[in-house]
């Protein structure tokens, strides 16, 4: 399965991927589909506070609601999808999110929206996204192959990060033109748009194994305890995927603590502007944008152990630089080249990483294996934000940022152990 070789080309990195017409519609789709959904993720809270007069406690709480199903339903979904028409599944949560967003323009318009609403849509629309969030990279495996998988992933990495990226700003711009809820008019759009690309897309290959019946014909039940252990056993018997889940739970444990700190350090303990910390965090969506572009051809080029390497090097180093400044204007400065760097090594060992799990697990369980994925990535996040608030709080923000460098560079101690650091080639699982 693992190869250091280099005598035959590694054909996992192909970038023929953009020839597939049924791969444009998807990657066309998701990108906008994923604008949309940054609309309502940073709209929802500004409907809250502008429309409603939230308090602070309701607009965070709005965000606990849209997170929560990931951590409740990444493995019950991963379950269900094995065995669901993936592309289907995706296209229903599409038309689901567009009608549960008009929701909100709607009773604005009619005078009734409420907090209960939106906490509903919140919650809602969350679930819907896990699902489809796990449907998408399950697709795109059978959809492309694994000769053009590091580019497919690549293609969809780069949507998340423009959309992380232009999402808030684009969000702020459409309120003050067409006020809170009509905002969510645009997902509603965004959502339809992603529908009619998967509408007009073929099935390239047979859907996953749908049938539960026996050889004699017999229905037969699902052991679904069974088939869950089989998920987790993908992911940590798998020597080279338990470390690619390892490092990247701690490594996204360990980003909480400039997403946390940062902001207190510039804006409440050098008055800088917010809108400076939004610009320097915004330079992370544009360094992941970086960074996924070159995963295909740097692969070819150094094998995806030494991507691995370098990516998460990139990513841990310039976390030193955000707790050295001492004025404003170089604590801007430092922020700023620390974000681009961040994401750029961020987007890279992402792209690689999705990549890999991938190639290395059968695709009759890589919906599961994801949904194992993710959960420990959702676990990882609010522990780190947690642990994060604590230590500024008792430790001040700047001290706070110094734990960050070192959670990151334990994050590298997986990618240096044998599955990964001597992983060139990969000859994919069937």
């Amino acid at each position: 399965m693992l190869s250091r070789a280099r005598r035959r080309p590694d054909t996992t990195t192909g970038t023929s991927v953009w020839r597939l017409r049924e791969y444009r519609l998807l990657w066309f789709g998701d990108a906008v589909s994923a604008l949309g959904s940054q609309v309502t993720l940073n709209a929802l809270p500004l409907i809250a506070l502008l429309t409603l007069h939230g308090s602070g406690s309701e607009i965070g709480a709005l965000r606990v609601l849209y997170m929560a199903p990931f951590l409740l339903l990444a493995l019950p979904a991963g379950l269900w999808l094995e065995r669901a028409r993936q592309r289907r599944v995706m296209l229903a949560m599409d038309l689901g999110r567009a009608a549960l967003a008009l929701t909100v323009p709607a009773a604005a318009w009619l005078d009734l929206l409420g907090r209960t609403q939106l906490y509903l849509v919140a919650v809602l629309g969350g679930a819907m996204t896990v699902v489809s969030e796990l449907a998408l990279p399950a697709y795109l495996s059978r959809l492309v192959g694994p000769d053009r998988l590091a580019a497919g992933n690549s293609g969809l990495a780069v949507n998340l990060a423009t959309s992380g990226t232009v999402g808030p700003g684009m969000t702020g711009w459409l309120i003050g033109r067409l006020g809170p809820s009509t905002t969510l008019l645009v997902d509603v759009a965004s959502y339809l748009v992603s529908a009619v690309t998967l509408l007009l897309m073929r099935e390239p290959v047979p859907p996953p194994a749908l049938s539960r019946r026996s050889a004699a014909g017999e229905r037969t039940p699902r052991d679904w305890r069974g088939e869950l252990r089989e998920g987790f056993a993908a992911v940590w018997h798998n020597p080279p995927v338990r470390a690619l889940v390892t490092a990247s739970a701690v490594a996204s444990f360990g980003v909480q603590f400039v997403s946390v700190a940062g902001v207190v350090r510039l804006v409440a303990d050098l008055d800088v502007s917010p809108g400076w910390f939004g610009t320097a965090a915004a330079l992370a969506g544009a360094g992941g944008v970086l960074g996924t572009v070159c995963v295909p051809a740097a692969v070819r080029r150094l094998g995806y152990g030494r991507v691995l390497l370098y990516g998460s090097v990139l990513a841990a180093l310039p976390c030193a630089l955000f707790p050295l400044s001492g004025d404003p204007e170089t604590a801007v400065a430092l922020n700023c080249a620390g974000f681009l760097l961040i994401g750029a090594g961020g987007g890279a060992t992402g792209t690689a990483t999705v990549t890999l799990r991938h190639l290395l697990t059968p695709s009759r369980v890589h919906a599961r294996m994801n949904s194992v994925f993710r959960l420990a990535q959702f676990t990882a996040i609010p522990l780190g934000s947690a642990v994060a608030g604590l230590l500024v709080d008792t430790a001040g923000a700047r001290g706070t940022l110094w734990v960050c460098p070192v959670v990151m560079t334990v994050a590298l101690i997986p990618v240096l152990t044998r599955p990964l650091s001597r992983l060139s080639t990969v000859e994919p699982v069937g």
